[in-house]
């Protein structure tokens, strides 16, 4: 705050304050799924727990992926329908875009943490947090000195995508030994890359001069097109949809 001025921080905040009400969405998956992993781990049913932990991680996808990345690409247009004021949509929305980037990466990780605190596993937790002061601080007082508050919502994807790369390999060294790659490719990397495919198409093609309700409309369906793709594509989801389809048709049948 002593490094930008008042107007400037105000923004920062503001997007700050957007950007991480989305780490409360899954929220209730942490608070569904750690006693019910506790239980597992004491039993040492690894099976289960691998089959838990991976449904709980597409499960964190398809709840904060569409909507994130619609965030990142669509900034401008929600909050100029929100706020209103061009001047603080303009100094406002490159942060939020870069915020909500940094928190998915962050939202991703509640599971891993989840399973580590399932495991009694709280050495790591207090260490990663430990260092990540150390580091934060000066590279923090660095960015923001030379790119302003672009700076600090670079260090805040620089944290967490760090937490991904250094956190997970040494988790599932010692919990999960062989499920890291999985998490890494079905449950982080492969959605993440189709939805950041489907946000890209659809800014690039959005028409220009929309009016502001054919604007909501648009950002309105990238979400909802995001969300049919991920849920066609995660195990957990798509066979959730298959039972539905099936039950259905079996009800539609009947009544025919």
């Amino acid at each position: 705050s002593k490094m930008l001025t008042l107007e400037m921080f105000g923004y920062y905040m503001l997007a700050f304050n957007v950007a991480t009400v989305l780490i409360s969405l899954v929220g209730p998956v942490y608070s569904a799924l750690f006693p019910r992993l506790s239980q597992l781990v004491a039993g040492g049913r690894e099976a289960d727990i691998s089959n838990l932990y991976h449904k709980g991680c597409q499960l964190v996808s398809i709840i904060i992926l569409p909507i994130s990345i619609t965030l990142v690409f669509f900034a401008e247009e929600l909050l100029s329908l929100w706020i209103g004021d061009p001047v603080v949509v303009r100094n406002t929305h490159m942060l939020l875009s870069l915020l909500i980037i940094g928190t998915l990466i962050n939202a991703f990780l509640i599971l891993p943490l989840t399973l580590m605190l399932s495991s009694s596993w709280t050495r790591l937790v207090f260490l990663q947090n430990a260092i990540s002061v150390v580091l934060l601080i000066p590279l923090m007082l660095w960015m923001v000195n030379l790119y302003g508050a672009v700076g600090a919502a670079i260090v805040w994807i620089i944290l967490n995508t760090g937490y991904i790369l250094i956190l997970i390999p040494i988790m599932h060294r010692r919990v999960l030994k062989s499920e890291m790659w999985k998490w890494y490719s079905i449950d982080f990397s492969f959605p993440m890359i189709v939805m950041f495919m489907v946000g890209y198409i659809s800014y690039m093609t959005m028409p220009l001069e929309l009016s502001k309700l054919l604007g909501l409309s648009w950002v309105a369906v990238t979400y909802l097109i995001g969300l049919l793709l991920l849920g066609l594509i995660l195990p957990y989801t798509r066979e959730k949809i298959m039972r539905f389809r099936e039950s259905a048709s079996k009800k539609i049948a009947r009544m025919w």
